[in-house]
């Protein structure tokens, strides 16, 4: 399988460079379907990115820089699907699906984690925001199930991103592990 994503190079170009400056480990995150030519709302595209998320981390791993696969649905993806008039009952079922095969891909060795999952950073009505909020406690809990990490998207807001993403955790019974990277606009 001949892979090329967003780097017109592809992985294993990628690897080598990394590796000449000195890189030794990379996370490869799924991207969103459409960025690889595939189709939003489709599980087979959705399994066909993951699919690719994979193969790249192997390849990377081939050319002697470590690497692992984290897949999941970027809020982008649903709320393109918002967009394009989908209800809410069915993006939730959409987008717990897509975490459900992140699952399975984790339970199956093929990655470590369910990612990039969150909330968007971008103005959104408060009942968006809600919907994303259900889905990240939703991720949150299968992550627990098969013991993933999980590779958040968030908005820049500081202490109270991190207290909510904390208290999800809580909720789902997991211990609050969670490192947060809070950008502040410069």
């Amino acid at each position: 399988m001949r892979i090329q994503t967003c780097d017109r190079h592809g992985p294993r170009e990628l690897a080598r460079r990394f590796r000449r400056e000195g890189g030794r480990f990379i996370v490869i995150v799924a991207l969103l379907t459409w960025s690889l030519g595939l189709t939003p709302g489709d599980l087979d595209s959705v399994r066909r990115m993951y699919d690719i998320t994979v193969e790249s981390a192997r390849i990377i791993n081939e050319e002697g820089v470590k690497s692992v696969a984290v897949v999941g649905l970027h809020p982008a993806e649903g709320y393109e699907l918002i967009r394009r008039g989908w209800s809410r009952e069915e993006v939730l079922d959409f987008m717990r699906r897509g975490i459900d095969l992140a699952a399975e891909y984790v339970r199956e060795g093929k990655a470590v984690g369910i990612g990039e999952v969150g909330r968007p950073h971008w103005e959104v009505p408060n009942d968006v925001t809600n919907l994303f909020n259900e889905l990240l406690e939703y991720a949150f809990s299968v992550a627990k199930d098969v013991n993933a990490i999980v590779h958040l998207h968030l908005e820049r807001n500081g202490i109270d991103t991190a207290l909510s993403i904390i208290n999800m955790v809580k909720r789902v019974g997991n211990r609050p592990i969670v490192l947060l990277c809070i950008m502040q606009n410069p």
